[in-house]
């Protein structure tokens, strides 16, 4: 991640090249999911430009855990994802260092770990996979917009409705304490 984010910062600077002077590389928002979503808050740990990050239903690790994170933090899982005992203690030990009310832990009933992947929008041949009873589409979109509302938030410096709390919009989304 925070190789990508230097590269985007040397085509942007380049003299020349079609993204030449076109992209912002000085705030850069991390997030990902399952172990995507570790690599995102600990990438944002330790790069200057990155204002938050995001964690959609992963475990953490790294020195995120020892540090905290730091800057503002959205942890989004699926139905249950706190009730293990060593993710809570993952995301609370991220949220040490967090400014105030700069840190959400929300998690979505009746989502289940792939529900936060297009898994959940088309047909899947792996019955493995783990789905809740969320509408695939519903769940997509309802990501999407708390992503929206994190970045536009934390990177941009506009306050979004939806982390400021319960949103009618979204019933299935939970405020958790950890």
């Amino acid at each position: 991640m925070r190789f990508v984010a230097r590269q985007m910062d040397e085509i942007s600077t380049a003299s020349s090249g079609r993204f030449s002077g076109r992209l912002e590389s000085t705030r850069i928002g991390f997030f990902g999911h399952s172990l995507g979503g570790a690599a995102a808050v600990q990438a944002c740990r330790h790069d200057d430009r990155c204002p938050g990050a995001v964690d959609l239903d992963g475990r953490l690790g790294g020195d995120v855990l020892q540090t905290g994170l730091g800057k503002p933090f959205l942890f989004l899982g699926s139905d249950g994802s706190l009730t293990d005992g060593a993710v809570k203690a993952q995301v609370r030990s991220a949220l040490r260092g967090v400014p105030a009310g700069q840190g959400h832990v929300l998690t979505v009933a009746g989502a289940a770990h792939h529900n936060f992947t297009d898994h959940g929008v088309y047909f899947d041949l792996v019955s493995s996979i783990s789905l809740g009873s969320i509408d695939g589409v519903r769940a997509l979109h309802l990501s999407s917009s708390y992503l929206r509302a994190f970045f536009t938030s934390y990177l941009l410096g506009r306050t979004d409705l939806l982390m400021t709390g319960p949103s009618a919009t979204y019933p299935e989304v939970h405020a958790e304490s950890v």
